[in-house]
């Protein structure tokens, strides 16, 4: 489905019925949570291994500036604070772009169970080059516009945290269309169903953090759930009419 069909599709769809997205994401959630258990484990362990490839420079940074008291950041040279500073922005960016590549993976590997298609992981599938190019970018989108929100005051934020929600989800279904694309397929998602998605959100997130209950380690069973309803409300609003769709791309992301 190409772009313009899509976002006909999304403007001509019914209001998604909180009821029924809750029901659907705890049946859901019953066939995928290993799913979910394994996006937490590999995202854990990235996260780590970048943090320490993030360390190392810095540890340099700080031993070779011999920061022995509290006043040795103001003999900080310049050349020193960028670097500082551009090894964080690296991190950050890394970041990002590997955990959206991995929940895009997350939400192709849930479709295929979903529907049948296959009951194994396809988790890894968006770390491929090409994919992590497009990952990288929406990120960048992504992060602006949180940040962008939250220099302004707090209300855009409330207002965005939902279609921004969609991104993700966006980008792992139409990894083919432009970032410009997927952010308007998200936007236009999470418009259209704002204060059902809203309401959504906030109920599953309880529910993934009532884990934490079992001495933090139940998380890694119930984050998941809160990555569903979007999955349900995508499902819903604009369907897989071609599940085989995505398999085909390749040469043609940007």
């Amino acid at each position: 489905m190409n772009f313009t069909a899509l976002k006909e599709k999304i403007s001509q769809s019914q209001i998604v019925n909180f009821g029924d997205v809750l029901n659907e994401t705890f049946e859901l959630f019953k066939k995928t949570w290993l799913q979910g258990v394994l996006l937490v484990v590999v995202l854990f362990v990235l996260i780590f291994a970048l943090e320490m490839l993030a360390f190392i420079p810095l540890a340099g940074v700080v031993s070779a500036s011999e920061l022995i008291s509290p006043n040795a950041m103001k003999d900080f040279p310049l050349t020193t604070i960028l670097l500082v500073f551009s090894v964080i922005i690296t991190f950050i960016c890394a970041v990002m772009t590997i955990s959206n590549a991995l929940m895009a993976g997350y939400y192709r590997s849930v479709k295929a169970i979903d529907l049948g298609e296959s009951s194994g992981s396809d988790l890894m599938y968006y770390l491929k080059s090409n994919y992590l190019l497009k990952s990288f970018k929406v990120s960048l989108a992504q992060t602006g516009i949180i940040i962008l929100c939250y220099i302004t005051c707090f209300v855009p934020i409330v207002y965005v945290m939902v279609p921004v929600s969609f991104i993700v989800i966006a980008f792992a279904f139409n990894p083919d269309f432009s970032t410009a694309e997927i952010l308007k397929v998200s936007f236009a998602i999470g418009n259209r169903n704002w204060v059902n998605a809203f309401f959504l959100r906030i109920v599953t997130s309880i529910l993934a953090m009532l884990g934490i209950i079992a001495c933090g380690i139940g998380v890694l069973a119930t984050f998941s759930i809160a990555l569903l309803p979007q999955y349900i409300i995508y499902k819903k609003v604009v369907g897989f009419d071609n599940s085989s769709e995505i398999d085909t791309i390749g040469s043609k992301v940007e």
